[in-house]
């Protein structure tokens, strides 16, 4: 992302802002926010992963305790279960690594239409509201998104605590 940002000002300085700038913008812009938005879905599908990983090697451990008592001296206890990914508050979602880039790619998306109206009308107050507007836009469409995925994995994960318990043995019938 940063050597587009900074052949985006390359090109700027050279053109003068004229329509090299622009179209080059156009042009790499749209990409770079592609490229964002991707790797805002993978880095939000990775946290899943691993919390998913995280309570299997804790069910895993519980059975090492269970199993073998004696490694209680060589591993940390195994907690309990892991609760159900919970909705935590809005502001919470802007410190994740998704969060993060949630918001750079929505600043992207806002800037690109931004540059097209100015590009377009070269109007700076209709291309600086549109930026605003669709990066706002943007913004919450990353967060209900990312709100989306992990009320997904709370019923997932609930269902599957439910299955587990309907199929586990009563005590002392191994």
């Amino acid at each position: 992302m940063s050597s587009g940002l900074i052949a985006l000002a390359f090109i700027c300085q050279l053109s003068r802002i004229g329509t090299a700038f622009y179209v080059f913008g156009l042009a790499v812009l749209p990409t770079l926010a592609f490229v964002g938005v991707t790797t805002f879905e993978r880095a939000l599908r990775n946290r899943v992963e691993d919390f998913r990983l995280a309570g299997r090697i804790n069910r895993i451990r519980q059975f090492y305790f269970d199993a073998a008592p004696q490694v209680a001296r060589y591993l940390p206890p195994p907690s309990p279960d892991l609760p159900a990914p919970s909705y935590r508050p809005s502001w919470y979602q802007f410190l994740t690594i998704a969060g993060a880039l949630a918001v750079v790619n929505s600043v992207l998306i806002g800037g690109v239409l931004g540059l097209a109206v100015q590009a377009r009308t070269g109007t700076l107050a209709a291309s600086a509201a549109v930026g605003v507007i669709t990066g706002a836009a943007a913004l919450a469409a990353h967060l209900i998104r990312q709100r989306e995925i992990w009320l997904g994995e709370r019923k997932k994960l609930e269902e599957e605590r439910k299955r587990r318990s309907e199929t586990q043995l009563p005590a002392g019938t191994d």
